[in-house]
């Protein structure tokens, strides 16, 4: 089985800044590493796995908790995954685009 490269978007890296600054402001630099571990640890699975998300809606679209309060959402294509955005699940559904 071949490995797809993965393409970040710019919706999911400004969410992904702005959560490790939260992080790093109210918690502490350690919880943005610890953070940081977990999603590296999920898309090498992903990488590995495209299929192990839940599916959404949306065609091709799928969802993998990093932790119990984020969610990323990702779309397989041919060569590639692509990380779309990172959800705080604990919004109010009617908010989340992918449900």
């Amino acid at each position: 089985m071949e490995t797809k490269i993965v393409i970040y978007k710019k919706r999911f890296l400004k969410k992904l800044d702005a959560l490790l600054l939260y992080l790093e402001k109210n918690w502490d630099y350690k919880s943005g590493l610890h953070f940081i571990a977990k999603l590296q640890k999920k898309i090498e699975l992903i990488q590995n796995h495209p299929e192990i998300g839940s599916l959404t809606f949306y065609k091709n679209v799928r969802a993998i908790h990093i932790t119990r309060q984020n969610k990323i959402y990702y779309r397989i294509s041919k060569n590639s995954i692509q990380i779309i955005n990172m959800i705080d699940t604990r919004r109010s559904p009617l908010k989340n685009p992918f449900q």
